[in-house]
C-alpha cells in the first residue's frame, strides 16, 4: 500500500486530518486540471473547491476496486465541465439581465471549447469507454502506463481506445 493508498483509507474512514492531507497533496492536481478547461483564474479556483469539497463529501462512497486516482479525475472533470458550461452558457444564476456580456461566453476560443464539450459528451454517451480514454489522456494529461493503470486494462487497449476516440470526435466536429 502507497502513502497516497493509506492516506485515502484513512479519509475515506472519517479521519478529518487524514481527510485534510490528501486535500493538500491533490489540490495542485485538481487545479490544474480545473485550468485545463477554464481560463479565468477565479473560475479555475470556484471548480477546484467545488471538486475538493466533492472529493470530501463522496471519498467514502467510492467503489473499492476503483483507483482512487481515477476515480478523482473523474470527479474533477465533471465539476470543470460543468463550470465551464455555466460561464460559457448561461452565466452564473442570479445575474442580472442586461449585464455587460461576458467575452468570455462570445469569443472564438469558447465557441471551440463549447463544441468540443458537447462532442466530448455525446461520445460519452455513446461510447464511454473511449471518453474516459480520451479524457484521460487529453485533458488529464497522464502517460499510457498510468492510464492502463487506471483503466485496468492493457496499453494496447489505451492507445486503441483513444485512436478511436479522436477518430469519432473528427468525426462530430466535421460532420
Amino acid at each position: 500500500m502507497t502513502g497516497l493508498d493509506a492516506l485515502v483509507a484513512a479519509a475515506a474512514g472519517g479521519d478529518a486530518a487524514a481527510m485534510n492531507a490528501l486535500l493538500d497533496r491533490v489540490r495542485p492536481v485538481v487545479l490544474r486540471t480545473c485550468a485545463r478547461f477554464l481560463e479565468v483564474p477565479e473560475d479555475v479556483e470556484d471548480a477546484a473547491q467545488e471538486a475538493l469539497l466533492r472529493i470530501s463529501e463522496t471519498l467514502s462512497a467510492r467503489p473499492s476496486g476503483e483507483s482512487f486516482r481515477g476515480w478523482m479525475y473523474v470527479v474533477v472533470v465533471n465539476v470543470a465541465r460543468q463550470r465551464f458550461r455555466v460561464v460559457h452558457r448561461g452565466g452564473v444564476a442570479g445575474a442580472v439581465p442586461g449585464d455587460l456580456v461576458d467575452p468570455r461566453r462570445t469569443s472564438v476560443v469558447a465557441g471551440s471549447r463549447l463544441d468540443l464539450l458537447s462532442a466530448l459528451e455525446r461520445l460519452h454517451v455513446r461510447q464511454p469507454r473511449l471518453a474516459e480514454a480520451l479524457v484521460y489522456r487529453d485533458v488529464c494529461k497522464l502517460g499510457y502506463g498510468e492510464i492502463a493503470d487506471v483503466l485496468g486494462v492493457p496499453v494496447s487497449t489505451v492507445k486503441s481506445r483513444i485512436h478511436d476516440a479522436r477518430r469519432c470526435m473528427r468525426g462530430e466536429l466535421d460532420g
